[in-house]
């Protein structure tokens, strides 16, 4: 059950204005405006280093010193870590020590950690919903086992039950599909798709590859330092991917093709 918090509809999950950051002296983004609606799945597509993963952590929090407005469902995002429960994150790089014997049922219920707070540990209904999450996402068997013995493919899915298990009204991912298969990428979209659809949860999505989310997405927003396009997928072209994707013609011809509708 989702946690209590009063947000109008009206408010978007995201809104920023003219958004600049420099880190160590350099410029990582620049003039950014952007607004994700409640209820859509928004793709950020764009080069490695383009700024991707540090948009995410600003909006998450994490990240200050910046010039610009940045509002998360109508508060400044520096809010964000203490509206606990509100926004679940899919890291690209994960802190946790793999060789620490920690079992997968208790690396998704540290998903509680934010709205119960540091003090109060998951009790029974919320190892009810780390079953139940478990459950969703095809790893139920996987609840006993040591969290360093899986798969990359199964490690993912097991750290994405913890960014939903406490049912946040937004999900950040970053590079969701690193290193799950082609069958583990199907199960995790229709997850995807399963909470946007019927849960409203919001999806913002970083990768530098739109062929696995791009068809689930209601808007792509193609970033590199500065926004080069935002809005349907149906009207993102050639022209604007090689704006990007400059010095990679692989990726260029891939989003190309996704992009014109072919499979």
């Amino acid at each position: 059950m989702r946690r209590g918090i009063d947000i109008s509809l009206q408010i978007p999950a995201v809104k920023i204005r003219d958004l600049s950051f420099s880190y160590n002296h350099k410029q990582v983004l620049k003039d950014i405006k952007l607004e994700v609606r409640q209820g859509e799945i928004m793709v950020i597509i764009g080069p490695n280093g383009g700024g991707k993963t540090t948009l995410l952590r600003i909006i998450l929090g994490l990240l200050s010193g910046y010039e610009g407005e940045v509002e998360v469902f109508g508060r400044p995002a520096r809010e964000t870590p203490k509206r606990r429960g509100l926004v679940g994150y899919l890291p690209q790089h994960h802190q946790m020590e793999l060789r620490f014997p920690i079992l997968v049922k208790e690396v998704i219920g540290l998903g509680f950690y934010g709205p119960l707070g540091l003090v109060r540990r998951p009790g029974r209904a919320e190892m009810d919903e780390v079953s139940a999450t478990a459950e969703r996402m095809g790893i139920s068997d996987l609840l006993d086992m040591p969290l360093g013995e899986l798969s990359t493919g199964q490690q993912q899915r097991v750290f994405l039950a913890r960014a939903i298990v406490a049912h946040p009204h937004m999900l950040l991912l970053d590079e969701p599909m690193v290193g799950v298969d082609e069958s583990g990428q199907a199960h995790l979209l229709d997850n995807l798709l399963h909470l946007n659809k019927d849960e409203g949860v919001t999806i913002l999505s970083a990768t530098h590859n739109i062929l696995s989310l791009g068809k689930l997405a209601d808007k792509v927003a193609c970033l590199d330092m500065c926004i080069h396009f935002h809005d349907i997928p149906g009207r993102l072209t050639r022209e604007k991917l090689l704006e990007v994707y400059k010095c990679d013609y692989a990726m260029f011809e891939e989003l190309a093709r996704v992009s014109e509708g072919e499979e």
